[in-house]
């Protein structure tokens, strides 16, 4: 199941994020309930500074969750998502799709794991579009 909090003034179309969580959830053959949570700038400043110890705004933060049943959260900027992209509707896609893989253990520390996690977001990316 996928649960989403909209915590921001920026209209979200929820069924689009539903249609992610399923697609990506099967291409990875996975499982898990997943709590999508859309906050403003300040609110993801705070958030990454107190998790990751960095005082700036950031894109996406995902936590992982306690058990097989329950994925995660992930914490979406819709904010600093306009400002980066050109097209937010598809960048706001792969941002959620870049979380969700996050929860499924993939990380991005090496250039081979970021070649494969851009791989993946390109790849779901084009299922939805």
């Amino acid at each position: 199941m996928l649960e989403i909090a909209n915590l921001t003034k920026t209209r979200i179309d929820k069924k689009l994020f539903e249609k992610i969580y399923k697609v990506v959830l099967k291409g990875e053959k996975a499982k898990g309930d997943i709590s999508l949570v859309f906050v403003d700038s300040r609110k993801m400043k705070s958030l990454n500074l107190s998790w990751r110890k960095k005082n700036s705004c950031t894109d996406v933060l995902s936590f992982a969750g306690i058990s097989d049943k329950i994925l995660g959260e992930i914490f979406i900027c819709s904010d600093y998502i306009k400002k980066i992209s050109e097209n937010y509707k598809e960048e706001l896609a792969r941002t959620f799709i870049h979380g969700i893989l996050h929860l499924l253990g993939k990380d991005h520390k090496t250039k081979k794991q970021t070649e494969e996690i851009i791989k993946l977001e390109n790849k779901y990316i084009k299922k939805l579009f």
